[in-house]
């Protein structure tokens, strides 16, 4: 069937029509059902605050290495992360997908929606599916980029090394912070388009489906609602950054352009020196997308050791 532009549309229908798309969770569903057919499965673990949902495919082989964990950005879902966790299925490793609260098949802490809680439950349910004394190297984007130094520095033992592209979680003053805000607020169908471009190295149009799509997944009341809990709680600090002691490389892509600049300078000036930072010019703000390859070679190559920087050399640029 063919839509008719969004112009044509009454705002109460986009809404409706938005807030339908949402409720199905289709594309989480959809991903999950191929995903099976990799050896993933469906893994609900009980926390404090509520039921987690992760895709979760165990180690094919003993020795493969340690468990490989992606955690995801705003308004996405471990089953986003789609084309990376096919291209980590060759390495035999236990592979996991955390869905955060109040995000894909999860529902929202009963609590509500702050950011504290949503790190609890993803400690509590990692705690339960991570085998013991197995540091996992942890993948995070954007805001699972934040959950992913949290988690590094207040659940050590969990975390071996960590790969993290164009991380979530540094300070911003006003009125830059409320700029910032307002554009995951997704007023409108063109906004959304807006920021799906924005998403990708390289910028390309965007059918009105997609964009409403987006704006189902951000007009969410659980999103609304995290959004709203933003304060001064949420950030990190430079001294807080100082305590990570496990290998780590931040890559920032060149074209990111949903992260402001303010956000690359706090990372590049606080993190400890040991950290690897790169800014490869071929990648936006959803690196896993613009080159899984790229991206599956930086988390299978990381080396976990005690202490330092990581032992394997960075991996070559795509020809």
């Amino acid at each position: 069937m063919l839509l008719p532009p969004s112009s044509l549309l009454s705002i109460p229908v986009v809404d409706r029509l938005t807030s339908a798309w949402s409720s199905l969770r289709v594309e989480e569903r959809a991903a999950g059902l191929v995903l099976r057919n990799w050896g993933f499965r469906s893994r609900w673990m009980w926390t404090s605050e509520g039921p987690v949902h992760a895709l979760v495919r165990p180690a094919q082989r003993t020795e493969a290495g340690p468990p490989i964990v992606l955690l995801h950005g705003l308004v996405a879902s471990g089953a986003d992360f789609f084309p990376l966790l096919r291209r980590l299925t060759h390495t035999g490793r236990m592979l996991v997908a955390p869905d955060l609260p109040g995000h894909g098949l999860t529902p929202a802490p009963h609590a509500g929606m702050h950011p504290r809680r949503l790190q609890q439950a993803l400690e509590q349910a990692l705690r339960q599916l991570l085998p013991a004394r197995s540091p996992a190297v942890v993948y995070g984007s954007s805001l699972g980029g934040l959950a992913a130094l949290r988690l590094a520095l207040h659940q050590p033992d969990l975390v071996g090394g960590l790969v993290l592209a164009s991380p979530g979680g540094a300070p911003l003053g006003e009125p830059e912070l409320s700029r910032f805000l307002e554009r995951f607020r997704m007023r409108d169908t063109e906004a959304a388009r807006s920021f799906v471009r924005d998403m990708r190295a390289r910028p390309s149009w965007v059918p009105v489906v997609v964009a409403w799509g987006v704006r189902a997944r951000f007009g969410r009341p659980e999103v609304r609602e995290l959004l709203d809990a933003v304060d001064d709680e949420v950030w990190l600090s430079a001294e807080e950054l100082s305590g990570l002691r496990q290998p780590a490389v931040v890559l920032w892509g060149k074209h990111e352009r949903i992260l402001v600049p303010a956000h690359r300078d706090f990372f590049l000036s606080a993190l400890p020196g040991h950290v690897v930072f790169e800014e490869p010019d071929w990648l936006g703000h959803a690196a896993f997308l613009d080159d899984p390859d790229f991206i599956a070679r930086h988390i299978t190559q990381l080396r976990i050791t005690p202490s330092g920087p990581p032992a394997a050399s960075a991996p070559p640029p795509p020809s």
